[in-house]
């Protein structure tokens, strides 16, 4: 390619994380989060780094009622819960949504 492309993004070359190259941790695929506003961790990571070092943001939206929540600890005393599907992915339920779904899947009924 030829001329000036100053708005393309270059992809890392690896994960400054885990150290693995940007293919074989998704970060071609998937993205990356680059990270400079914690001195100790300046670098380039693949979302599972970023994700253990917890440098994304964290929501979560019910996949029923599109209620929302934005705080984790709070989410998970609330009784928000992940449920798999029948090809093994997984989708957050609030938990009134959680409750009528472990209703009908134990048989009691509907509302």
């Amino acid at each position: 390619m030829e001329g000036e492309h100053e708005d393309c993004i270059i992809t890392p070359g690896h994960c400054d994380g885990c150290g693995r190259d940007a293919t074989a941790c998704g970060m071609s695929e998937l993205g990356w989060i680059a990270h400079s506003s914690v001195p100790e961790l300046p670098g380039s990571y693949c979302v599972r780094c970023a994700s253990s070092l917890r440098l994304i943001p964290w929501s979560e939206c019910c996949a029923v009622c599109g209620a929302t929540v934005d705080d984790e600890g709070v989410a998970d005393e609330a009784g928000w819960r992940y449920y798999a599907d029948a090809h093994g992915e997984l989708h957050v339920f609030c938990p009134a949504c959680a409750e009528r779904a472990t209703r009908l899947a134990r048989g009691r009924g509907r509302d």
